[in-house]
Parts: structure tokens; C-alpha cells; sequence
């Protein structure tokens, strides 16, 4: 069962990145926000419409210093041919001058990463639309599960993830609604039951 504030679960996978084939590990990415993001597959319905959304705010995720991973149990030559295919996703590309996604596209064929987060669907064999936020030491931060019917809201999944730095930077906490550049919240004894 995954803990909020504990190590997220390590994982190596065969990846589709950059117009190569690579292997992709999460502790590779300790220094950076990580935003590892599960899907239910390519050449679905709404897959492709957060994956052109978030190709569309990756320099945003860049400059804030967080990066992307994108996983589902399609392989790597399925993500290759829907990255160069998909409506949406083309479009994205062209829209932000990129030939590639800025993402690994990680092949979850045997479930076994999706099981370390608890996103398989066992009965309608995929994996649901699972979002983790994991931080620079390796820490999960938060995660959300939604099942494949619902898309999951870009902004919301930026403004935790800028709130989650913020926190971390500043030893402050952020009041629900909390937006980047407000303040926070001193978590003191003297404030308990004055919010």
C-alpha cells in the first residue's frame, strides 16, 4: 500500500523517449519533482487529451524543475506509432515546436509497475488513470486514482505540485484553494483553532 510522505516505489522500464528506445529508472530523476503519470492506453478515448496536455505545459513543468513519466501497459512500439499519430498529440508537438514528446512513454506490459502503485485494474486488464507526485528525494507526496472514464485536471495537478514545493521551501502549510504566490500557513501551536 502506498504512504504519502514515505519513498515512492522504485521502477525501471523500456521507454519510448525522444525518438528512441531507452530504459527509464525513477531514481534517475532524484533533483526533480516528478510527475509519474499511469493511463489506460493508447488509442483510447481520453488518453490522448492529457498526454497533449501535458506536452503543452511541460516547459512550465521544466522551469518550475519537475519532470514527467508517462506509463501504461501498451508497448513501446504502440507509444512510438500513437505519439506519431494521434490527432491531439500531433497537434500538441507542432503547437510547441517538439518532434517528440518531452516524456518517457514507459511499457508497463506486465503490470508489475503499475501493481508497486496500485493502479491495476486487474478485471478489465489495464492500468486506471493514476497520477503521483513524487519529490526530489525520491518522497511521495500525493497521489490521485480516478478509473478510466474521467480525464484528470492539468491545472489542479501544477498547483499541488507548485503548493508541494512551496511547502517544502518554506516550512509553511497552504490553505485549501491555495494558489502559487500566496502565502501560507505557520503550522504553530499558537495558530491552532485562530484559521
Amino acid at each position: 500500500m502506498l504512504i504519502v510522505d514515505k519513498l515512492a516505489p522504485d521502477f525501471v522500464g523500456n521507454a519510448y523517449f525522444e525518438g528512441k528506445l531507452t530504459n527509464v529508472k525513477l531514481s534517475d530523476y532524484r533533483g526533480k519533482w516528478v510527475l509519474v503519470c499511469f493511463y489506460p492506453g493508447d488509442f483510447t478515448y481520453v488518453c490522448a487529451t492529457e498526454v497533449a496536455g501535458i506536452i503543452g505545459n511541460y516547459e512550465s513543468l521544466k522551469q518550475f524543475g519537475g519532470a514527467g513519466i508517462a506509463i501504461s501497459a501498451d508497448s513501446v512500439h504502440s507509444h512510438k506509432v500513437w505519439a506519431e499519430t494521434s490527432p491531439a498529440i500531433t497537434a500538441a508537438l507542432k503547437e510547441t515546436g517538439r518532434k517528440f514528446p518531452p516524456m518517457p512513454m514507459v511499457a508497463d506490459p506486465t503490470f508489475e509497475i503499475g501493481r508497486k502503485y496500485g493502479v491495476v485494474d486487474e478485471d478489465q486488464g489495464i492500468e486506471t488513470r493514476g497520477r503521483f507526485i513524487v519529490d526530489p528525494e525520491g518522497i511521495l507526496r500525493g497521489y490521485e486514482v480516478l478509473n478510466a472514464t474521467v480525464g484528470r485536471n492539468l491545472e489542479e495537478t501544477f498547483r499541488q505540485l507548485q503548493a508541494f514545493k512551496f511547502v517544502k521551501e518554506t516550512g509553511k502549510v497552504t490553505p485549501a484553494g491555495w494558489k502559487p504566490g500566496e502565502g501560507g500557513i505557520e503550522p504553530t501551536i499558537e495558530n491552532a483553532g485562530k484559521i
